[in-house]
């Protein structure tokens, strides 16, 4: 590939932390070089728009929108256009779950919601058809923002026991680790 044709990669994000953590996991699929920006203010009400990406300053906003975008470009999106609509659709429930968890940890959120929450993630791995991928049979974004997610809680928020099969789904060690990887 020309040195011309590749394309200016730019991460814009508000601090670091586990949403930050989440898209340079899923950025580093494509194996370019990416810029990281990260906006700090002393204004606790900073702009919703973050995190931006941006691809040759085409830029996307929102953690949802920001996450589809680079799944579409790296590869980490559903194998057909049915297996991506379900992908977005659970990546999109475990983001408003992590959001939510986020916002309230602020308010000390009760055990007993958090454990709500471990349980409906462990509800989604219960519901694949395999024990590897939530949805087809390939990686994709939704697989690592489970993971992602997860692991956060339990390291960061509530250190508890999982259920034997999202324990297994979140350790689980996948040989994709490149864009190169998936095919």
């Amino acid at each position: 590939m020309p040195f011309e044709d590749i394309p200016q990669l730019v991460l814009y994000h508000k601090n670091q932390g586990p949403i930050a953590d989440l898209i340079r996991e899923i950025i580093s699929f494509s194996a370019l070089a990416f810029t990281e920006i990260s906006v700090t203010s002393p204004n606790p009400h900073l702009p919703e728009i973050l995190p931006a990406f941006s691809m040759d300053n085409d830029v996307t906003c929102g953690t949802h929108a920001v996450c589809r975008r680079i799944a579409a470009i790296v590869g980490l999106h559903g194998f057909n256009p049915r297996e991506d609509a379900l992908v977005d659709a659970i990546a999109s429930q475990i983001l408003d779950l992590w959001e939510a968890v986020l916002s309230q940890k602020r308010k000390k959120l009760k055990d007993s919601k958090l454990l709500d929450v471990l349980k409906q993630l462990n509800s989604f791995v219960k519901a694949s058809k395999n024990n590897k991928y939530l949805i087809g049979e390939k990686l994709t974004w939704a697989d690592m923002t489970l993971t992602h997610f997860t692991k956060y809680l339990i390291k960061e928020v509530i250190p508890v026991k999982l259920e034997p099969e999202l324990e297994g789904f979140i350790n689980l060690n996948r040989s994709e680790k490149t864009f190169f990887d998936l095919y």
